[in-house]
C-alpha cells in the first residue's frame, strides 16, 4: 500500500478519516470504486499478511502473520496467555528469534516457518 499517494488520501479523508481502510464503512453516496473496494475486503483480508517489524502491534494467536503455505495464523491446541505479542519471541539483547520460547509455544512446522521471518 502507498498511504501517502494522492488517492489513498483523498479516500481516506472522504471515506474513513477516523479509521483504517479494512474497518471502514461503505458510506452515504459512496463511488463505485469506493463500494468495489468495500466489496473486496474479505478476499483483500485473506491474502493479508503482517510484516514482523518490533513485533509489538502483532498479536500472537490472532493476527495473519506466518508466512509460507497453508494456514497464516497460528494454530495451536491450547493458548498460552504468557505470550501476547511477537515482540515476546524476539531476543531482545541478539535481535533475533528466541527459539526456546517458539519451540515450547508452537509444532515444530509452525516454528520453521517463524524462524525463516527475517527480523
Amino acid at each position: 500500500m502507498q498511504p501517502d499517494c494522492l488517492l489513498a488520501k483523498v479516500f481516506k479523508a472522504r471515506y474513513y478519516p477516523f479509521s483504517d481502510i479494512m474497518a471502514a464503512k461503505i458510506g452515504s453516496y459512496p463511488s463505485f470504486t469506493w463500494r468495489s473496494l468495500c466489496g473486496a475486503r474479505e478476499l483483500i483480508a485473506d491474502g493479508l499478511l503482517w510484516r514482523i517489524g518490533s513485533g509489538r502491534a502483532v498479536n500472537i494467536w490472532n493476527d495473519p502473520w506466518l508466512p509460507g503455505s497453508g494456514n497464516s495464523r497460528i494454530s495451536v491446541q491450547g493458548i498460552d496467555i504468557n505470550w501476547t505479542t511477537v515482540n515476546q519471541l524476539i531476543d531482545v539483547r541478539s535481535g533475533t528469534w528466541n527459539k526456546d520460547i517458539i519451540r515450547r509455544i508452537v509444532d515444530d512446522e509452525q516454528a520453521t516457518r517463524i524462524f525463516n521471518i527475517p527480523l
